[in-house]
């Protein structure tokens, strides 16, 4: 299962709400028969990394993220014609 946004308001943090909806998330991922449940984290975000490495997230290092924007964005669609 992957995840695409988790947000919460900075006065909502600490108080067990980001645990309780990755853990309601993790028991769907089983019941869905799901292998794994996955997200992206900003590199320097370190009070998110924290936090998901103590409840035993594991960050996935060998994978980069690509992006295709702008002028590339617009010169790629065009090998489609």
């Amino acid at each position: 299962m992957y995840l695409e946004d988790l947000y919460l308001k900075p006065e909502m943090r600490g108080k067990g709400l980001g645990k309780l909806m990755l853990s309601f998330l993790a028991k769907l991922a089983l019941e869905r028969k799901c292998g794994r449940l996955e997200w992206w984290c900003l590199d320097w975000n370190e009070p998110s990394i924290k936090f998901y490495k103590h409840i035993g997230a594991v960050p996935m290092d060998e994978w980069t993220v690509y992006r295709v924007h702008d002028q590339s964005l617009i010169k790629l669609s065009s090998e489609f014609d």
